[in-house]
């Protein structure tokens, strides 16, 4: 929920905050699709989500948690405070990004590159034994929430815009994908060593 705003007496002459007092605190934090820090970087200790005066789509992500999702207006000056605590479910990937933001600071830059390592090579080792195959991957429809191994890759459209396919290694393997309204599909496959294996996946709508 929201409280009421509040005026900082340190804020920046164009920028107001959000406060975020999230549970699970390590839930990753999307700003109009672009992945700023985890929550627990803006909780006030040490700092809040700082923010241009606007309208901003809010995105929180955890695995096993169910996806939150809201637009929040910033106003200059002012801190709000959202307090959330996320239901477990399937999580589902946030949009891509709508516009630039407010480039995160060196503390979150580690996080990006963390959380990208994360959503698109989630539980894929480099293997000095084999050279790692590929894997090309066609999803309909494109905002269907795509798993490997148990892990969430991203969704179908952000698969579709990876200009090489994603790094696997050799071995078996299992996709899950998934998307409220249509029936859920499985799909096994083996990658060999150096191998490129496309797929392409069309989820039939749920015929109950």
């Amino acid at each position: 929920m929201y409280r009421t705003p509040y005026s900082p007496r340190s804020a920046g002459a164009d920028l107001g905050a959000l406060n975020l007092v999230i549970k699970p605190k390590k839930s990753a934090v999307y700003v109009d699709g672009s992945f700023v820090g985890r929550a627990k970087d803006f909780d006030g200790y040490p700092g809040y989500l700082w923010l241009e005066e606007g309208t901003y789509e809010i995105t929180l992500v955890r695995d096993g948690y169910v996806t939150f999702a809201d637009r929040v207006v910033i106003r200059t000056g002012q801190i709000i405070d959202m307090e959330l605590r996320l239901q477990q479910g399937l999580s589902t990937p946030p949009r891509p990004p709508l516009a630039p933001i407010v480039e995160p600071g060196p503390a979150a830059q580690e996080e990006v590159a963390t959380a990208q390592e994360e959503a698109f090579s989630p539980g894929i080792g480099q293997d000095v034994r084999a050279t790692p195959g590929q894997l090309e991957l066609v999803v309909q429809p494109l905002d269907a929430a795509v798993y490997l191994d148990g892990r969430l890759l991203g969704s179908g459209q952000e698969l579709a815009a990876l200009h090489a396919g994603l790094i696997v290694d050799p071995g078996a393997h299992s996709l899950s994908i998934v998307r409220p309204g249509y029936d859920e599909q499985r799909l096994d496959f083996e990658v060999e060593s150096g191998q490129t294996v496309s797929l392409q996946v069309t989820l039939q709508r749920d015929g109950r």
